[in-house]
């Protein structure tokens, strides 16, 4: 009796632990808040935010340069990029907001070329007629 006692704590001891199992994998999982600016305070609207590693988890910023970003996990970082600022890489950290401030990177923007596509064809039209009357007083 008492050994069917035990094995029937044993038993339900480990259905225990495999219940918690998942909670714990569901658990790890963060989600980090920040703020993006320039380096004069302005908010940098569109930059990108995405885990390192993880290409298809990111965000962009709104207009105010915030952003809400879910990490798998603790230990990670995270990775701001713009365009013609410097990318900054930084640990995702729950619980506070994050102030990023990103440098301009003047040797990315060294060259800019225009380059102007036409789709359509313009007319011009002759302020006078092309064909006149021959009169005799015309001549």
């Amino acid at each position: 009796m008492k050994q069917e006692i035990e094995k029937m704590k044993s038993r339900l001891l480990l259905l225990a632990f495999i219940l918690m199992v998942p909670i714990g994998v569901f658990a790890q999982n963060i989600t980090v808040k920040g703020n993006v600016t320039d380096s004069e305070g302005e908010p940098i609207i569109g930059a990108t935010v995405m885990e390192k590693g993880k290409s298809q988890n990111g965000v962009i910023t709104d207009l105010d340069g915030n952003f809400t970003l879910n990490v798998s996990g603790k230990g990670k970082k995270i990775v701001i990029t713009y365009i013609g600022m410097k990318t900054e890489e930084v640990d995702a950290v729950t619980g506070k907001t994050l102030k990023i401030v990103l440098k301009d990177d003047s040797q990315t923007l060294d060259e800019v070329v225009v380059v102007a596509v036409g789709y359509g064809n313009a007319r011009k039209k002759v302020p006078y007629p092309n064909t006149l009357p021959l009169k005799a007083g015309n001549f």
